[in-house]
């Protein structure tokens, strides 16, 4: 008999599967009445700090490393620990355990908080070599 909570796992991993064949698929570059709009850049005409991160992704998905830096630099290097991280958290939910501990020293924290001001704030500089962060 499978539980309730495993159920909700079954259906979060055929979501995530799903979302990512059509990520495969459908390149957001190219098919960009599929995806939703970025409703910050579409209010403010400026790019968010995750703006580009559907489209890197979906390189990411083809092992385009350079052309998924080209659309978002930041959300690629960040992007591990958010999956080391979220599969950490669905192991501990099912098994009661972490894979690991990790402790994280609120000084990263504050650094990683600026450091995603600051490629907010650059990559909306329209002068060379700041355009270079837009996606």
């Amino acid at each position: 008999m499978i539980k309730h909570n495993q159920l909700f796992y079954i259906i979060f991993g055929a979501c995530i599967t799903l979302v990512l064949i059509v990520l495969f698929f459908y390149d957001p570059a190219t098919h960009k009445n599929f995806y939703p709009p970025c409703m910050f850049y579409k209010l403010t005409g400026l790019f968010c700090p995750g703006c580009g991160f559907l489209r890197a992704f979906h390189q990411l998905l083809h092992f385009n490393l350079i052309r998924a830096l080209d659309y978002n630099c930041l959300s690629v290097f960040l992007l591990p620990l958010i999956i080391i991280e979220l599969l950490n958290e669905i192991v501990f939910r099912i098994q009661k355990r972490k894979i690991y501990q990790l402790f994280i020293p609120q000084k990263f924290i504050f650094v990683l908080l600026i450091l995603i001001i600051l490629f907010f704030i650059l990559r909306n500089i329209p002068e060379y070599p700041f355009d270079i962060l837009a996606p």
